[in-house]
């Protein structure tokens, strides 16, 4: 059966993630048998990112990732969805804390203004939390990356885990290609 190689250039939101999960499961309908998904992302939105890796470790196939420019912010937690994980040569992942856009002129309560601090800190416990069980990277370095807005190269993604190889991308002929 063919591979599919899917290649997912947006930023994370709901209406993203929701085209990437049926592309994804159209090409398992048309017989793939793995899916590589090629992202390069400046990140986006926690819920459907943590809802897109979630559902993707569930699935029947084998899912790979492949950073193929930049993997940025929540665009991480995507990538680590995949049982395997390549980077390109020249891509890079950004690692950095969590925001949370207030509408101007927001008039907040003492206890919405500590929801949204609790929920800032519970989202960046739960990104180093999943960066600890996919990579095996140690929760104490991940969090210093976090906490500097580091951006770090493929070479250290692979010396601590993040990515297994770093190589370019080659679909072989005959794979199910689409874009997201």
């Amino acid at each position: 059966m063919p591979n599919a190689y899917v290649t997912f250039l947006r930023s994370i939101n709901v209406d993203t993630i929701n085209s990437l999960i049926a592309t994804c499961i159209d090409v398992m309908a048309h017989g793939a048998d793995e899916i590589h998904l090629l992202i390069s992302s400046d990140g986006g939105f926690s819920t459907p990112g943590y809802g897109a890796f979630n559902a993707l470790l569930g699935w029947p196939i084998p899912i790979f990732t492949h950073n193929v420019g930049s993997i940025n912010s929540m665009a991480n937690i995507l990538f680590l969805s995949g049982s395997r994980r390549i980077a390109s040569p020249a891509s890079t992942f950004l690692l950095h804390g969590t925001t949370w856009t207030i509408p101007s002129a927001a008039t907040l309560t003492r206890e919405q203004v500590s929801e949204i601090s609790n929920a800032i800190i519970a989202d960046e416990d739960r990104m180093a939390d999943v960066f600890v069980s996919r990579a095996g990277i140690e929760k104490s370095e991940i969090i210093k990356l976090i906490d500097s807005a580091a951006t770090v190269d493929a070479a250290f993604a692979l010396k601590h885990g993040i990515v297994h190889e770093v190589g370019d991308l080659a679909v072989p002929p005959g794979s199910i290609i689409r874009q997201v």
